[in-house]
């Protein structure tokens, strides 16, 4: 299957299913942002992680909902952050190519 994803985006997808594999991470988690930046991911079932996670923003998780990837249950939300997609920019050049973005 193609999806509308970035490369950051299908890392994420394969850190989370890598995580889910080797018992690092259980199929339901949590995620919570610091406001100086950072992460705290809840719902590690296993030992030790053998990877750093990787950045995962509300926007990454968007675009994971969007192609039906996770199903989301947001609790809480102060402000809401956009992320675009590869089928954004793709959209892009081919306008600029046919004259209709400079």
């Amino acid at each position: 299957m193609d999806y509308n994803l970035t490369d950051k985006q299908k890392a994420v997808i394969t850190w989370l299913v890598e995580a889910k594999r080797k018992g690092e991470l259980d199929d339901e988690f949590s995620i919570a942002w610091y406001t100086g930046g950072g992460q705290l991911l809840r719902g590690h079932s296993g030992g030790a992680r053998s990877e750093v996670e990787p950045e995962i923003t509300r926007g990454v998780l968007d675009a994971l909902e969007s192609e039906g990837l996770i199903i989301q249950d947001i609790k809480y939300q102060t402000k809401t952050r956009k992320a675009r997609t590869k089928r954004l920019h793709e959209t892009q050049k081919s306008q600029k190519r046919a004259g209709g973005v400079h």
